[in-house]
Order: C-alpha cells, then sequence, then structure tokens
C-alpha cells in the first residue's frame, strides 16, 4: 500500500524563514499550516525546480521563485489510516528523489537524515554540504512504524540546495 506518492496533496513553505522558529514543531501533525492563516501554500508533492526531463517526472509543485531567490523548502503531506490498515503494516519505506539535501520526518519524530545538510535542524539558511542529481535513496522506515497513528499522520521534509543558483 502506497501511503504518499508523487501528486499526493500536501502544503509547503518556502524557506525564506523558519516555518516554526527554528524547531520542528512544523512536523508535527497538529501544526497549523492553514494557506488562508500562514504563509504555508497547497501544492502537490514533488516539490522543486529543473529543466531536466529526467527530474521533471517527478515535479508536481514548480518552485519557479526557488531558483536565485531560497535554498530552503519544508513539506506537509498529510495522509490518513484506520486501526486496520495499521495493524496489517509488516513493513515501512520510502522512496526519495533529491537534489541536493533532506531531512525526512513522521509524525514530528526524524526519521531519515539530514541527508548531505548539517545543522538538527538545518537552518532555512544553511546550504547542503555539496550539489549533485543524487539516484534515488530508498529507505527502509520499518523501525518507526511505532509513530503511525490511526486517523491523520503527516509525513514532513526538509529540502536544501547546494546553492540559491
Amino acid at each position: 500500500m502506497t501511503l504518499v506518492d508523487v501528486g499526493h496533496a500536501g502544503r509547503y513553505f518556502k524557506g525564506l524563514g523558519e516555518p516554526s522558529g527554528g524547531t520542528t514543531s512544523w512536523t508535527q501533525i497538529g501544526f497549523n499550516d492553514d494557506p488562508a492563516t500562514t504563509d504555508w501554500i497547497d501544492g502537490d508533492s514533488g516539490y522543486g525546480f529543473s529543466n531536466e526531463s529526467d527530474e521533471l517526472q517527478w515535479i508536481r509543485t514548480e518552485l519557479a521563485d526557488m531558483l536565485g531567490y531560497y535554498i530552503s523548502v519544508y513539506v506537509r503531506l498529510p495522509f490518513y489510516l484506520t486501526a486496520a490498515q495499521l495493524a496489517s503494516f509488516t513493513q515501512l519505506s520510502a522512496e526519495v528523489h533529491y537534489d541536493d539535501g533532506y531531512v525526512l520526518y513522521l509524525n514530528g519524530q526524524k526519521v531519515a537524515g539530514p541527508e548531505n545538510v548539517t545543522g538538527n535542524p538545518p537552518a532555512h539558511g544553511q546550504p547542503a554540504n555539496s550539489g549533485s542529481d543524487y539516484a534515488a535513496k530508498n529507505l527502509d522506515l520499518t523501525g518507526f512504524l511505532h509513530l503511525l497513528v490511526p486517523g491523520e499522520n503527516v509525513l514532513a521534509i526538509q529540502v536544501h540546495n547546494f546553492t540559491a543558483g
């Protein structure tokens, strides 16, 4: 069963500042990301910009203003589970396509990263340690199954580029 895929409805925050005062409270289930009252923006998963055709297949929300303007973006992807679905899970994994660095959170807990970026959490202006078009990373998150709950869950992702250019 796929919980979150490319095109999944979510919200993002442009890394022009910290989404929650330098804390990771933005990764938690109850965080207010309502676009009517916050700087969060509706957009389907697959966030970024590129002019390379092999990367464009993964982009559903183009961040055309990111180039030269900001180097990070924060993403919240809610998904819902029933108790029966949750009881049936024996493994949990993620396939991450990224360029250049990221941190992955599940229901407020860091489950992967920081990958190629420093800080705990990395500051919004912190560049990735290097720039490259990395191959997709397959992550075994089975050890974090206990973080899933019946009802709303949130996969949160913090992404950083090497440079604003």
